[in-house]
């Protein structure tokens, strides 16, 4: 190959590697929002079998809205008495 042409190349190559840095974060953000996704989803799927399977086995509704929060903190976030501001 002629020098020429390894200079072509070389320029060719360093463009496409130029431009293509514009793209990599929109690449790595998409598939990190793609994970994400699919790991909300395969919650809320073992959620939901979690549910069946407690309605199957007669929990009342209150018991299993407490099972529920008990993963999340809600409850007892709910159950804490609001914060008041101190007296100056």
């Amino acid at each position: 190959m002629s020098n020429d042409a390894m200079i072509a190349i070389a320029g060719i190559a360093g463009t496409v590697l130029f431009f293509s840095l514009f793209f990599i974060p929109d690449i790595l953000k998409n598939w990190h929002a793609g994970k994400v996704e699919a790991a909300k989803a395969e919650a809320a799927a073992a959620n939901a079998a979690l549910k069946r399977d407690m309605i199957e086995r007669g929990f009342t509704a209150d018991e299993i809205a407490r099972v529920i929060n008990a993963g999340s903190g809600a409850e007892a976030k709910a159950e804490e008495p609001p914060v008041t501001a101190a007296k100056p």
